[in-house]
């Protein structure tokens, strides 16, 4: 009897191996720019029932109201 495991992902399609992800984050900064805001997503390609490898993009946008200007 062998001691190894098949892949359970050689079966199913490339779009079937696909898993997403999203990121939302706010952080208040300081008094005079009081708001952070981080947006983000990621698209993972599982490998195997362990492992995935994952690709993603994030941006921040500090104060989106507008900025206060210092005395």
């Amino acid at each position: 009897m062998p001691d190894f495991k098949l892949n359970e992902q050689k079966t199913k399609t490339f779009w079937k191996r696909l898993e997403y992800g999203t990121n939302f984050q706010t952080t208040r900064d300081n008094y005079y720019f009081p708001t952070v805001i981080d947006l983000g997503g990621s698209v993972g390609y599982k490998l195997n029932s362990t492992s995935t490898l994952w690709i993603g993009a994030n941006t921040s946008s500090k104060n989106p109201i507008g900025y206060a200007s210092l005395p």
